[in-house]
């Protein structure tokens, strides 16, 4: 009987905590707003929000013209692709360093593996942004957020 009451404690505990982090989840989910301003991090924050909302056009948006430049098909067709890698994905931004008419803000991205062992791979990247008509636009970001075919590196 004794064991009984124990299980069903455990297993209310196990339910009270799944709940907590579910209107967690949900309440960060609807916390996440665009930054207003136009310095690189808030770009960089602004693009990634995009494709996590699946709003392929304004993401597009925050990419430098040039030679290689996807069309917005394109683009979106890569993150269509590849929305279960982007769903384990977590970014935190750092530091921004500025060069000029150049900008590379630092990264950090969380990959989170839920196979058999639950893990969380750590990888430190950066963005690169261009100063482009008087706004800040990404020239790269790590994979997955971008396509290595995009733009060419001779323009570098």
């Amino acid at each position: 009987m004794k064991q009984d009451r124990f299980l069903i404690g455990i297993l209310i505990g196990i339910g009270v905590l799944i709940l907590s982090a579910l209107i967690l989840f949900y309440s960060r989910q609807s916390q996440m707003q665009y930054s207003s301003g136009d310095i690189p991090a808030a770009v960089v924050k602004n693009y990634l929000l995009a494709l996590n909302k699946k709003d392929y056009a304004r993401a597009y948006g925050y990419l430098k013209s040039g030679e290689g430049k996807p069309t917005a098909d394109e683009f979106a067709k890569v993150f269509l692709s590849s929305a279960g890698e982007l769903r384990n994905m977590d970014v935190q931004i750092l530091e921004t360093s500025l060069a000029g008419s150049s900008a590379s803000v630092d990264l950090v991205l969380n990959n989170v593996n839920s196979g058999r062992t639950y893990r969380i791979y750590q990888q430190e990247e950066s963005a690169q942004l261009v100063l482009e008509n008087g706004a800040w636009k990404i020239e790269t970001m790590p994979y997955p957020y971008w396509s290595y075919d995009w733009f060419s590196y001779k323009d570098k």
